[in-house]
């Protein structure tokens, strides 16, 4: 295992020292001319790729995702903060064209239903496989379902109803403008003085 890959915290300054030991044209010589190189002939990118490098080889970062500030303690990558915002931003999208009228709960569970029917009626196994969205598909609820399905992870009940529920506290939808059945406005009546 390389000095450069470890990642438990305190070893950081021993593994510098490590590197610099070992070092005879090695990682950290490359580092260091890689470091110089862009400094000097990528402005302001180069400086800031530079100084990562130099943190991480000072022991100033345990590595150096972490220096270049792409690892963070206790959340999520960038990456798969883009992918979640997307993948949330469709869900509250299928929701709101086709379950506009649902609950958000009636919504998150007719939305799991659909990517069941969708996976499992064998329309996804033809489709798996393609970068793109057929143009047959366009506009309609598969292709979102496809784009779902493409980016992968879904969330399970409870979370998709926080994701559902968050456009209507952020004022995108509001509980009391959903239609609502007589049913359930006379439930509500019966149980509620």
């Amino acid at each position: 295992m390389s000095p450069l890959s470890k990642s438990s915290p305190g070893r950081s300054a021993r593994d510098a020292a490590t590197l610099e030991a070992n070092d005879s044209g090695g990682p950290a010589q490359r580092l260091r001319r890689i470091a110089a190189l862009a400094a000097a002939s990528l402005g302001e990118d180069g400086a800031w790729l530079a100084e990562a490098i130099r943190a991480r080889l000072a022991g100033e970062a345990r590595t150096l995702d972490a220096a270049l500030g792409f690892s963070r303690r206790g959340g999520a990558s960038p990456d798969v903060q883009a992918r979640n915002a997307r993948r949330n931003a469709i869900l509250r999208e299928f929701a709101a064209r086709f379950l506009g009228d649902m609950t958000p709960r009636d919504q998150a569970r007719a939305l799991l239903a659909e990517l069941d029917r969708f996976k499992t009626r064998g329309e996804w196994s033809r489709l798996a496989a393609r970068e793109e969205c057929p143009h047959h598909l366009v506009g309609t609820r598969q292709e979102l379902l496809f784009q779902l399905l493409k980016i992968g992870r879904l969330p399970g009940l409870r979370q998709m109803l926080g994701v559902l529920a968050q456009e209507i506290q952020s004022g995108g939808l509001d509980f009391h403008d959903r239609p609502t059945s007589s049913a359930k406005l006379n439930r509500s009546r019966t149980c509620c003085p």
